[in-house]
């Protein structure tokens, strides 16, 4: 198949009522979106593997409650206002991939000492799987 040709799959939000690949049952129990970050994604991107945002709260502004948000794995941000990403959609989870060193890195540098960079608003949200670096020494509150 050439590239861009073909979708990544012909069932992008999954089978509902799982599947079995050679007898054994596979289950999907999300039935919600999943879109995609990546620090070589575009503000245009439309959230997919191929084309993933660039930044978190990008991918935000774009979820429904209770899709989940994977970031790639080496993804980096640096979060330099208050709010620079806010969690305000009920029900997302934001799931790091990778691990060790390898997992998505925000670094926290706000311009303001107590400002928060990441506010989490919305009921039901998680954050799995990051690495959270502050920038300055006086971080007081990088997640709200």
């Amino acid at each position: 198949m050439g590239s861009g040709s073909y979708p990544m799959a012909r069932y992008p939000k999954g089978f509902n009522r799982g599947i079995a690949v050679r007898e054994v049952p596979i289950l999907n129990t999300h039935s919600k979106n999943v879109l995609w970050v990546d620090s070589n994604g575009t503000a245009n991107g439309d959230g997919t593997f191929n084309r993933p945002y660039a930044t978190t709260d990008g991918a935000i502004n774009k979820a429904s409650a209770g899709d989940t948000i994977l970031v790639k794995e080496n993804h980096t941000e640096t979060l330099t206002t208050a709010n620079t990403v806010a969690q305000d959609v009920a029900g997302v989870a934001i799931v790091g991939l990778g691990n060790g060193n390898r997992r998505p890195t925000y670094t926290f540098t706000p311009t303001a000492v107590g400002d928060n960079s990441w506010a989490i608003s919305a009921a039901n949200c998680s954050v799995e799987n990051i690495i959270a670096k502050p920038g300055l020494d006086a971080i007081t509150n990088p997640f709200n």
